[in-house]
């Protein structure tokens, strides 16, 4: 089980917004598409578009999978979001989304959160804050014919071991686990020169219900594997660093670092990416990343990604 859960982690705790800096006379729509896979056995798919709206808004959606093979079970989760931008003059802007993540039968969470941003000319500031709704299903997971766990929970579940799997006398009807949980957060920026970027942030957040209580026995015996697995990457705090530097003709180097606190078992997952951006065209660019993620108490895990961005 430890492995799978720190599966689980990696999915959550490794997803980096990357910018890259859209060329001189791009269109009003940018497509982007990212995939990432680790040596845990598991890969990443996103897609994202973008539109300007106006001279001062931005609208954008976002879809993307995630496909873990555990040694327990295999996992997969899917990702929608949607939001915009609004800049309300060149120094202030708005951010808003929605994002809905999760695995059907499993666990779901729903996320609405904004940002508030500043900007100078040399320094910058943003203050964050968000809502989220988290549901795990309750139940033991459903398995195929060939036993594999697929996940998803019956509709009662027996109170004496040995009932049969149709609802009888002392039965109980099966509870979801509900629980929500409030973020804020803070980014400043520092621009020294042209060419360099430094930044950082921190984030945390504060739970309705104790998110811990998800790690106890009788709660693992109550929901499936897989969803207790992927609950691991729900986050009590954040923290990162970033230095950027511009190498000219739209070329960028990234270095970014972080450490995530799991609200779940407590471990700390430290995370280390490095990303360049290659110009391929007027229209395209090309993002490759290298990274690693060390959570406590287990091993490291590698990843290996690669973007594409077109500005039609």
């Amino acid at each position: 089980m430890k492995r799978s859960i720190q599966q689980g982690r990696r999915c959550l705790s490794v997803s980096v917004l990357m910018i890259c800096a859209q060329q001189a006379g791009a269109g009003d729509w940018t497509a982007e598409s990212e995939f990432r896979a680790s040596d845990a056995d598991s890969r990443s798919l996103i897609v994202s578009v973008d539109r300007t709206v106006g001279e001062q808004g931005l609208a954008f959606v976002s879809l993307g999978e995630t496909w873990i093979n555990g040694s327990e079970t295999d996992l997969d989760t899917r990702r929608q979001s949607v939001g915009g931008l609004y800049r309300f003059d060149n120094d202030w802007r708005l951010t808003g989304f929605y994002e809905r993540w999760g695995r059907r039968g499993d666990i779901v969470s729903d996320r609405v959160g904004a940002s508030l941003a500043r900007d100078y000319e040399t320094v910058g500031f943003s203050l964050t804050g968000g809502w989220r709704g988290i549901t795990l299903k309750a139940g033991a997971p459903v398995r195929s014919d060939d036993d594999e766990d697929n996940g998803g929970p019956p509709s009662f579940v027996p109170v004496n071991p040995g009932d049969e799997d149709e609802p009888e006398a002392g039965d109980t009807i099966a509870e979801d686990y509900e629980m929500s949980a409030i973020n804020v957060g803070a980014r400043v920026r520092y621009r020294p020169t042209a060419q360099w970027t430094l930044a950082g942030g921190y984030s945390y957040y504060s739970y309705d219900r104790d998110p811990r209580q998800l790690a106890a026995v009788d709660q693992l015996e109550r929901f499936s594997t897989s969803s207790v697995t992927l609950a691991q990457g729900f986050l009590e705090r954040s923290l990162h660093v970033e230095t950027r530097h511009d190498l000219g003709d739209y070329r960028e180097l990234a270095v970014y670092l972080s450490r995530d606190r799991s609200a779940v078992d407590g471990r700390d997952a430290d995370s280390l990416i490095v990303s360049y951006i290659q110009p391929l065209s007027p229209a395209w660019d090309l993002r490759l990343e290298v990274g690693r993620t060390q959570t406590e108490d287990f091993d490291p895990s590698h990843v290996l990604g690669v973007g594409l961005t077109w500005f039609p």
